[in-house]
């Protein structure tokens, strides 16, 4: 009889295991069960990281009748160097209907830590020395996002324009890890979680006559090195300008870019 789902040793690239702040949080996604024609939702939530161990729970269900195939349980665990070991307490609350011969288990299971156009995913192939019959992935689910107004913003730079048309290009300033940003102007959203990697995201904007004009970036998360630091390349009136962006969860980066009409 074979287990069908055990979870719980997540091994992490060294890169990324130095801090335990990434852990804290919900990770969902789906175990794909290789030898019947289901798959399972599962999700785990780390709840508290104190030193090297932390606890949380972990539940699971079928799509197929999920009301009646389904498990909740606890889980502990303990960082250790680059690996994270999580282990699943006795099952609290399970039932396993359509599947005679299957059995909700505790065990171990290895899953890699790497980012994916700027988003934390867990991934794993099938484990045959664990529960794992087939490939998982994981993603942290992420909280909604606040308002630009809820932060303060920094004036990195003033621009002057003459033609009201401009682009911007933005890239990581720093170490590629993770940093991933929006960007408001004039209070709408004009780049939506785009990540900030050595290759830039281009916008193209068209500034107004009639007031002040404010580019905000607004950092969705820090990375692995805050605070989110990016370099923003402007091009205008045939000029190009370099201006560096640093962007936290209590402030916002901002441009500003002023019209001077011809005379």
């Amino acid at each position: 009889m074979r287990c069908l789902w055990c979870f719980m040793l997540l091994a992490l690239n060294s890169s990324y295991a130095q801090s335990s702040r990434f852990l804290p949080g919900t990770w969902e996604g789906i175990h794909k069960i290789d030898h019947i024609k289901d798959s399972a939702y599962i999700s785990i939530t780390i709840e508290q990281v104190t030193g090297r161990t932390f606890s949380g729970t972990s539940y699971g269900h079928f799509f197929q009748n999920p009301q009646h195939n389904y498990y909740r349980g606890r889980i502990t665990g303990k960082i250790d160097g680059d690996r994270i070991t999580i282990d699943i307490l006795p099952i609290s609350d399970k039932k396993l209907a359509d599947y005679p011969g299957f059995y909700w288990c505790t065990g171990r299971s290895v899953l890699t830590l790497q980012i994916e156009n700027g988003a934390y995913v867990m991934a794993a192939r099938q484990d045959p020395d664990g529960c794992l019959t087939g490939a998982m992935r994981l993603r942290k689910k992420v909280a909604p996002a606040e308002k630009p107004e809820s932060r303060r913003n920094i004036l990195a730079q003033t621009i002057h324009l003459t033609s009201p048309q401009f682009r911007v290009a933005l890239y990581d300033n720093g170490t590629i890890d993770g940093d991933t940003v929006s960007v408001y102007f004039n209070g709408q959203l004009v780049a939506d979680r785009q990540p900030l990697t050595a290759n830039p995201f281009v916008i193209d904007l068209v500034a107004s006559d009639t007031a002040d004009n404010e580019l905000i970036m607004y950092a969705e998360n820090e990375g692995r090195v805050p605070p989110n630091t990016a370099l923003m390349i402007i091009y205008a009136d045939d000029k190009t300008y370099r201006v560096k962006l640093n962007a936290g969860n209590r402030t916002n980066a901002m441009v500003r870019f002023l019209r001077k009409k011809n005379p």
